[in-house]
């Protein structure tokens, strides 16, 4: 990753999280390393969450590839009432 985006969730919010909030993303990233779209795959219990977590994803810029073809990543964005994090996979 050159660029990695967590979104910001004001401390009013956090403290209104319930054990854990999951939210996955798939972006599809041109040969240069861009978002180039994003794919909500699961939004979790809220739209706040889900919003933010697709702002965040678009923001994203990745290592460029060796070849000329498109990738597929999957963001999974976890919510907790200490902030957010985020787990990769490759696809």
């Amino acid at each position: 990753m050159i660029k990695d985006v967590l979104p910001t969730v004001p401390e009013n919010i956090r403290s209104k999280i319930q054990g854990r909030i999951y939210v996955t993303v798939r972006v599809l990233v041109d040969p240069a390393g861009n978002v180039m779209g994003v794919l909500m795959e699961n939004a979790g219990p809220s739209k706040y969450f889900a919003r933010i977590s697709d702002q965040a994803a678009r923001e994203w810029q990745f290592v460029p590839s060796d070849t000329d073809t498109d990738r597929v990543w999957l963001l999974e964005f976890e919510y907790t009432r200490d902030g957010a994090a985020v787990r990769t996979l490759e696809q």
